[in-house]
């Protein structure tokens, strides 16, 4: 990735702080090592979920 186009999709995220449980991070950490994941994508891919599992608003990814 180009250090220019890096830039541009940090400026487009936001950074997120979450406190959970230590099991529950244990167990996250165990996830994302199985599936090649990091955690943050782990995190990112579970948000997602939930949102379309309980937003009948999401359309291509995005909520509306």
């Amino acid at each position: 990735m180009t250090c220019i186009l890096y830039k541009v999709l940090i400026n487009l995220m936001k950074r997120v702080t979450v406190v959970m449980e230590e099991w529950l991070h244990k167990k996250a950490k165990i996830r994302a090592a199985e599936t090649d994941l990091s955690v943050n994508d782990l995190m990112i891919e579970a948000v997602k979920m939930y949102l379309q599992e309980s937003s009948k608003y999401i359309k291509n990814g995005y909520i509306d």
